[in-house]
């Protein structure tokens, strides 16, 4: 009989846990203005506004819900930018490549999904002036880029990415349309 408890009791904790978690899913989706206001934040720190240059060539920031997940709510970082739209007379044409901005962006993409209450699962980057499109999963991103702690001799928020980083990250870097990844994807059951 006392085993018998023990179990009942145990079945109970688990389902607790089990409503915990899923209350905390239902918790974690965007409605429309929290979605603007991730998505105004994002931007913002994709380029300050004291980075004149990033200003000029980032031209959207999307936050779309991700519907291949049927058990949580996920979203999907899109950014679309142009670096013709870039305009300096004394530096001429944007200084980084297609690739370069990718990891640029990919890291402050990792520090920010680090603190968001919902949870990120790609991020596109979208060179509009060329078509061109690559992905990472934000879980890469955050595993890839562990900022240095601070320390006297260097600077820990080096802009400059070395080439063993780069080499990892290109590694992760897939070349594919949202909508390709999106349409390869098995569909959600609804239930009818």
């Amino acid at each position: 009989m006392s085993n018998l408890i023990i179990i009942f009791l145990l079945f109970l904790t688990l389902c607790t846990f089990k409503l915990a978690e899923a209350q905390q899913l239902v918790g974690s989706q965007l409605d429309s203005v929290n979605l603007s206001e991730v998505e105004f934040e994002l931007a913002n720190i994709l380029a300050e506004e004291s980075e004149v240059s990033l200003q000029q060539v980032l031209v959207q920031v999307s936050v779309i819900q991700d519907v291949s997940h049927d058990t949580s709510f996920v979203y999907d970082l899109y950014i679309d930018f142009d670096p013709t739209r870039y305009q300096n007379a004394r530096v001429g044409i944007y200084p980084l490549k297609f690739e370069e901005q990718f990891v640029f962006w990919g890291k402050r993409v990792a520090n920010y999904t680090k603190q968001t209450s919902w949870e990120s699962g790609r991020f596109y980057l979208h060179d509009i002036s060329t078509g061109k499109i690559s992905w990472i999963f934000t879980a890469d991103t955050r595993r890839l880029y562990e900022p240095k702690p601070p320390s006297p001799h260097h600077s820990s928020a080096s802009p400059y990415t070395t080439l063993d980083d780069m080499s990892r990250w290109l590694r992760f870097i897939r070349l594919e349309s949202r909508d390709s990844v999106t349409d390869s994807l098995p569909k959600k059951q609804i239930a009818q």
